[in-house]
């Protein structure tokens, strides 16, 4: 299934909402018609109204939006009644008029969030890693798809960053790298990395970015950080790139970011760039 945004996905369940009044109006003209059907159609109508306010909480937990969440769960009560609508069906239609427009707030609260700048890097154009434009993707198309392990390729770019701070492993952590001397443009940025070596084969999906498939968004919780850069030793699917950009533009403060995806291919150019035995790396053991 290919990523949705946090906005798509609230849009998703507005829709149904909408749709699901119309199905009460409809279904109040049915009970004048015919009142024996009162109680089974309420009850159908109480089970699609908690299967969809379940499933609304989760996308506000999922994205970790917790004060929203917090808000959503609030019950408002309702003394309006309307003439020639059952007093049950009424309830429920007021429930999903007001949880709708709850819903819409959020959206637009996460869209007015958007006005943001994001610049898309290639390692090639950063300053600090200029001798890799020397090795063409060629040369190391043998070396591209699963070959290195991931201590490996974050010690040589600690090495190259000039870096002295290694960042401790653990589960609470949002980012394998901090560091503030990566050079664009002839300036310093704040960059947080996220490192995948071997031990996670194949293309980097939403599903192998962490025991949960919330690294992405951990990263992008690093809202002070100028650059997010997610390195792996195969490729990067697109729903990881877009997943990446939509966290970012709804947790940075800055108003301009860079993001920059080195896959399989880039990364054997850095390593070789830097002066790297490929064959010597692919073949050592953990």
């Amino acid at each position: 299934m290919a990523y949705l945004s946090t906005t798509e996905q609230l849009l998703k369940v507005i829709s149904e909402s909408t749709y699901f009044i119309n199905q009460i109006h409809s279904a109040n003209e049915e009970i004048k018609k015919d009142g024996s059907k009162t109680q089974t159609i309420i009850d159908d109508f109480r089970t699609i109204q908690n299967d969809w306010f379940s499933r609304c909480q989760n996308i506000l937990i999922t994205n970790e939006l917790f004060l929203e969440q917090e808000l959503f769960i609030i019950q408002k009560g309702t003394s309006l009644m309307r003439s020639g609508f059952n007093n049950k069906l009424f309830s429920i239609m007021h429930f999903f008029q007001t949880k709708k427009a709850e819903l819409i707030n959020f959206a637009k609260e996460i869209e007015s969030k958007q006005n943001k700048e994001v610049v898309i890097l290639k390692i090639d154009d950063f300053d600090t890693f200029d001798n890799i434009s020397k090795i063409k993707a060629t040369e190391v198309l043998d070396y591209a798809q699963d070959c290195f392990l991931e201590d490996d390729v974050e010690e040589t770019f600690l090495e190259k960053l000039e870096e002295p701070y290694k960042e401790l492993d653990g589960g609470a952590e949002t980012r394998d790298l901090f560091t503030d001397r990566l050079m664009y443009d002839s300036k310093r940025l704040s960059t947080v990395f996220m490192f995948k070596g071997r031990g996670q084969k194949g293309e980097l999906t939403i599903k192998k970015s962490g025991s949960t498939g919330n690294q992405l968004l951990k990263l992008a919780k690093n809202n002070s950080a100028e650059c997010f850069i997610v390195q792996h030793i195969n490729k990067i699917s697109t729903d990881v790139r877009e997943a990446l950009q939509d966290h970012i533009l709804q947790n940075t403060r800055l108003s301009k970011v860079y993001i920059c995806f080195i896959d399989g291919v880039d990364t054997a150019r850095f390593l070789k760039s830097v002066g790297k035995n490929l064959e010597e790396l692919k073949n050592k053991t953990i």
